[in-house]
């Protein structure tokens, strides 16, 4: 009972700010005035303290469930992560342990580091050479990384991560280890290829909301277009001839493979020689992050010249502000009918989260939020009913020019991958300090999908 008697005070506590809040916005209003700079650290830190409201409650509800007599079973709870297989020898060992024994084989394969006996059973049975320095893991297909992504924009942001976990689950068991002539080739165990994947979502906010379609290969893909906004059918007399065909505007739109690294990283000699240590995971993490961040900057932000472009750079021109340094909720919602009907159909906004932080203000004409929190509700936050879409490579701050909000289809984005990771162990480079470094790489474009009538627009702060 502890924990339900502290999530209902979280809850109260959370309602007062909210209505701290909500005061707070109408005085401004009221006043029709900016904030001064310390008025504007007290907006901010009163956001803070209701998103640290929001996040202790949902670790207090998650709690309550586990102490409900009726409860399932923990490992099948959300967010369960699946201990390393113990050294067993009852029991022929699951395609999914036998992937993370030899991954871990690889991990710590090097200068005399002994590989246990079921690491070494499990590299001997699937011709896993776990010396290689090489190694290629194979990745979701386009469905399966589409689904992902659905499950995890469909959900509120502090569930977003479970949500896409839970929806994988079904994909997870497939497949086994080969080797080939040039290295090491492993599907990797579902802790690992969840991990990576789900990172490469949570840290790549235009990810989440593209269309993804991956690739055997990296050779330019040509993705049509199809314009055909400007025709319609005709209505006919009995026995009309239907006279001469209209066309659509076709174009093509190439799309490449680029290469993006993770870095080193690097760990030490001690935590490899630890068996009891899941470096695999640890590694995965760090590569999902990494990647995720460089590829959604380019996502966002790129110019098209030997990168990506990016959704903010490709979107086309909808509303300019009027200020330099303020959004007015007249300009949001003009925003929104920029865009064509057929667009606003599972449309959506995607802005920084100091851009939020200014819009959460806003009211419209009858005095209503355009702001929406859908959080008991498990659904994304809205403005105007659209859901929004945080990305930390928008404008931070509302500045002359600056692009601060797009809206439009945002599926319209479409990233192409090359299906496969491609991971180093670089054994001698870091000796001198008794570590490791493990790099990965990946290959992928991304553009702005537009057959004429721009789906995402854009709102640009004053020049």
């Amino acid at each position: 009972m502890p924990d339900l008697v502290k999530s209902k005070k979280l809850r109260e506590d959370r309602a007062k700010i909210d209505k701290t809040i909500r005061d707070f916005s109408d005085k401004f209003l009221a006043e029709k005035r900016e904030m001064s700079a310390e008025e504007r650290e007290t907006w901010k830190k009163m956001n803070d303290d209701y998103n640290s409201f929001t996040s202790q409650i949902e670790v207090a509800e998650r709690a309550e469930s586990l102490d409900n007599p009726d409860r399932v079973d923990r490992s099948k709870l959300p967010g369960h992560r699946d201990k390393l297989p113990r050294e067993r020898s009852d029991r022929e060992p699951t395609p999914d342990e036998v992937r993370s024994l030899c991954l871990n084989a690889w991990c710590r394969s090097q200068f005399g580091i002994q590989l246990t006996k079921r690491q070494a059973e499990a590299c001997k049975n699937t011709r896993f050479n776990p010396r290689s320095k090489k190694l290629t893991l194979r990745l979701w297909d386009s469905h399966q990384a589409n689904q992902a992504a659905t499950a995890f924009r469909s959900a509120h942001p502090n569930r977003a991560v479970e949500a896409a976990r839970e929806a994988t689950k079904a994909f997870e068991k497939r497949m086994s280890s080969v080797t080939g002539a040039s290295g090491a080739y492993l599907i990797p165990p579902a802790s690992m290829l969840s991990t990576i994947e789900i990172n490469l979502l949570a840290y790549g906010s235009v990810r989440s909301v593209a269309q993804t379609i991956r690739t055997a290969s990296g050779e330019p893909l040509v993705w049509p277009t199809v314009d055909d906004t400007s025709n319609e059918g005709e209505q006919l007399g009995e026995k009309t001839d239907i006279g001469a065909s209209v066309d659509p505007v076709l174009a093509p739109m190439t799309m490449y493979a680029y290469k993006f690294s993770s870095k080193a990283i690097r760990v030490p000699y001690e935590l490899l020689e630890d068996s009891t240590a899941d470096i695999p995971t640890l590694i995965a993490e760090m590569i999902g992050e990494r990647l995720g961040r460089i590829t959604n900057r380019n996502f966002t932000t790129g110019d098209g010249a030997g990168k990506p472009w990016g959704i903010a750079s490709r979107a086309a021109a909808g509303v300019t502000a009027a200020l330099t340094t303020a959004i007015a909720a007249d300009e949001l919602l003009t925003l929104i009918h920029s865009v064509d009907t057929a667009y606003r159909m599972n449309a959506g906004f995607m802005m920084h989260d100091n851009t939020l932080l200014n819009i959460r203000l806003l009211k419209d004409g009858a005095g209503n939020y355009l702001f929406g929190s859908n959080l008991a509700l498990g659904a994304p936050d809205t403005i105007r009913g659209y859901p929004i879409s945080i990305n930390q490579h928008m404008a931070s701050s509302l500045v002359a020019s600056a692009v601060a909000v797009i809206f439009g289809q945002l599926l319209k984005y479409k990233i192409r991958t090359v299906n496969q990771i491609r991971m180093y162990r670089l054994e001698e480079r870091y000796r001198d300090t008794d570590e490791d470094g493990f790099v990965a790489f990946l290959r992928e474009d991304g553009n702005l999908l537009n057959a004429g009538t721009a789906p995402v627009k854009k709102l640009t702060m004053a020049a």
